[in-house]
């Protein structure tokens, strides 16, 4: 935890995820490792409890957040249950927790103005790609035999009722490859539409439009796109939007 608290993020999670690999191998529940994976405040006497304890909160608005927007009751409590706490998904939950620290860490430690520039959008980018990259792995164990980014899209649509389909990701990507700017405001003002859709699009669409927008993106590309660190927060919380309502469905 030193590690993190200095703001070596790699190292400390690095360190924290071999320890919890370490109580996983020993059925070690009452650790700090343990503890810190599942944003567990509860016991006071924790040894990172200051920090536990204020990202679950942070966590929490996010959550209510997303509860607002999507008329949901999802929650930290059963994400816990659904993610945290399963073993099998160990290294998906650090990755989930290391997201929501850096998020954390970035928006209280760094200003808004130094923020509003080309290197904030690579940055930022990075971190959204990250969370972005989640959504594809829940969703790659949830169909194993989808091969292709938008079959799985499509395939949680499908079977939560959505009514987006695979080849409305499709024309997402195409949008996105031919003007990625637009169609990133597009998406995030919800105005984006589909050719074969004729009903209004849901904000869970748009969220999760987006997310593959990104996740396409995220890794292979080094621009200055001003539709990133203008929109930054807005971003990661739909994103972060879309991954919630994959645990929710999903696990």
């Amino acid at each position: 935890m030193t590690a993190i608290l200095n703001g070596d993020l790699e190292k400390g999670f690095s360190l924290m995820h071999q320890a919890a690999m370490e109580d996983k191998r020993y059925n070690r529940k009452d650790t700090p490792a343990y503890y810190f994976i599942l944003l567990n405040p509860t016991k006071k006497e924790q040894l990172f409890y200051p920090k536990v304890a204020h990202l679950s909160s942070f966590l929490e608005e996010l959550l209510q957040t997303y509860q607002s927007r999507h008329g949901t009751s999802l929650n930290l409590l059963t994400i816990r249950k659904k993610l945290l706490i399963k073993i099998d998904y160990i290294n998906e939950s650090f990755l989930f927790i290391y997201c929501i620290y850096k998020y954390n860490w970035y928006i209280e430690q760094i200003r808004p103005y130094y923020r509003k520039n080309s290197f904030a959008s690579y940055a930022e980018t990075s971190l959204l790609f990250e969370l972005c990259k989640l959504c594809d792995v829940i969703l790659t164990r949830s169909y194993p035999n989808q091969n292709s980014l938008p079959k799985k899209f499509g395939q949680l649509c499908l079977d939560t009722g959505i009514l987006i389909k695979e080849d409305d990701f499709k024309t997402v990507n195409s949008d996105r490859i031919s003007d990625f700017n637009n169609t990133i405001f597009r998406l995030l003002n919800e105005v984006y539409s589909f050719d074969n859709e004729p009903n209004p699009i849901t904000k869970i669409e748009y969220d999760l439009a987006l997310a593959y927008a990104l996740r396409n993106f995220g890794g292979h590309y080094i621009q200055d796109m001003n539709s990133i660190y203008e929109n930054f927060e807005e971003i990661f919380q739909k994103i972060l939007n879309a991954f919630f309502y994959i645990i929710e469905k999903r696990l």
